[in-house]
């Protein structure tokens, strides 16, 4: 019941409010940090807020990449014990207190998967042991396309007596494939994401330079209007090149 309780700063990854008050600082801080770079104002930031917008989404974005791919895995060896536990002959209740315990050995008492088993196992007992009820929850706060086949796939064999244990190995090996193609695509694809965010950050890195080694350089870049408006426009092309890059390097299974 604690560990629930401390968690609830750490959203499920179907939202965008993940640590979010860290969001907002690192945010913050990098909007204050290009402000000044590309205009010598911090005031100026505060009069152009899509810049933070914009940086507050691609932090959230890659916050909830990262916490997709743990649970995915975490959920995998869920899955896994679970069908170990069927295949004994154990109810849902007693497999899900022998994937607690499981996962506990791999898995810090935080990690999403455990809290998730918690929870569960709370709601069974304040719902008088309703299954359906309580897995048709779960797949609301984890509406991932593993978590709605394993809910629905539990169902049907309730309903018709089917092999749950072969069936739950089989989608635990299914996301484990997944997984490795996943990783294999990563992989592949890493070097150009390098590749690519060291172009899109050059711009910030020469202009760095130029402040300290050659500032009368580029004077004439934050004196008067048009030298704010060729800055804006290079911040402009700066972004929509970066965006550009992450979506044609990123690669959905």
């Amino acid at each position: 019941m604690e560990e629930i309780k401390r968690n609830k700063s750490l959203t499920s990854f179907g939202s965008v409010e993940i640590r979010k008050p860290i969001l907002i600082l690192s945010a913050g801080m990098i909007s204050m940090t290009m402000g000044y770079l590309l205009y010598r104002s911090f005031i100026l930031v505060l009069a152009t807020p899509f810049i933070y917008f914009f940086l507050l989404k691609i932090l959230a974005a890659y916050k909830k990449k990262k916490l997709k791919k743990a649970f995915n895995s975490e959920f995998k060896d869920f899955l896994y014990s679970l069908s170990g536990s069927f295949g004994t002959g154990r109810h849902l209740l007693e497999a899900l207190l022998e994937a607690d315990k499981n996962l506990s050995k791999v898995y810090p008492d935080d990690s999403q998967m455990i809290v998730e088993i918690r929870k569960i196992l709370m709601h069974l007992r304040l719902t008088g042991y309703d299954e359906i009820k309580v897995l048709e929850e779960f797949k609301l706060r984890r509406p991932t396309e593993d978590v709605i086949d394993f809910v629905e796939m539990y169902k049907s064999c309730r309903e018709s007596g089917g092999d749950f244990a072969g069936v739950l190995s089989k989608g635990a090996t299914l996301i484990a494939e997944k997984l490795t193609i996943d990783r294999e695509i990563e992989a592949i694809t890493y070097q150009k994401k390098f590749e690519g965010r060291i172009i899109g950050t050059m711009p910030i890195v020469l202009l760095v330079f130029l402040n300290i080694f050659a500032p009368e350089y580029i004077e004439p870049l934050y004196e008067g209007f048009s030298g704010r408006i060729v800055m804006t426009i290079s911040l402009g092309l700066t972004i929509l090149a970066f965006f550009m890059i992450e979506r044609i390097t990123e690669i959905e299974i």
